[in-house]
């Protein structure tokens, strides 16, 4: 399901079901350190857009520890649309901070 530890849209389209409830999606992802550049995310927000019944679960803790001069993405800043199925604890934690 996964091609250098990144989810692609095809396969999660795939597994998703009248069923499916969630998606959690870690960018950067421990430990593989994986990070999904803007257009892939752009790819998967196009797929999950036809899904108003799964929530995106984004857990973004490791947003500040990129090498490489890497440019972070927060899925809902590529898609505003679905800033009400995404959940995202590192935001609510830097809030309550």
């Amino acid at each position: 399901m996964s091609s250098d530890f990144k989810l692609k849209p095809e396969d999660l389209e795939k597994s998703i079901t009248s069923n499916t409830k969630w998606l959690i999606l870690n960018s950067p992802s421990n430990p593989t350190g994986a990070v999904y550049s803007a257009q892939e995310l752009k790819e998967i927000t196009n797929l999950l857009l036809k899904y108003p019944q799964v929530y995106i679960l984004c857990n973004d803790i490791y947003e500040h520890i990129i090498f490489d001069q890497f440019h972070f993405n927060i899925l809902r800043a590529i898609e505003p649309k679905l800033y009400s199925q995404n959940i995202n604890p590192s935001i609510v934690y830097q809030k309550d901070m």
